[in-house]
């Protein structure tokens, strides 16, 4: 069987390899855990758009700083080299207690399951 590069992904800083389907549902899952604070803005210069930013300034009720931020809107002008971003605060690092179970394509829609 040949590799095909799109078929497993894995984040910057992980060792791992997952479908691109489960490393979106874990994501979701860690945006959704609480209310979140929502930030917009402009930035000088050119970021992926599947980064996890902090952003000075920001800390939650508890006194924590160094928040961390998703994108989830995105827009760059490559004239005068700034992004417009509207950014989402997600929660923990990973979610250790999640049941994937992937299962082929056999040309019939296929709902994943997703335990937590």
């Amino acid at each position: 069987m040949a590799f095909i590069p799109t078929e497993t992904w894995n984040r910057k800083g992980f060792e791992e390899i997952k479908p691109l389907l489960q490393i979106m549902g874990e994501e979701t899952m860690r945006m959704s855990q609480s209310p979140a604070k929502v930030f917009s803005g402009d930035v000088f210069g050119y970021f992926n758009y599947m980064s996890v930013v902090t952003i000075d300034g920001f800390t939650s009720a508890d006194g924590i700083t160094n928040l961390k931020f998703m994108p989830i809107s995105y827009s760059y002008n490559t004239k005068t080299n700034i992004t417009s971003a509207t950014f989402r605060q997600i929660y923990g690092d990973e979610l250790t207690d999640i049941d994937y179970k992937p299962s082929k394509d056999k040309g019939n829609v296929v709902r994943p399951t997703i335990k937590s």
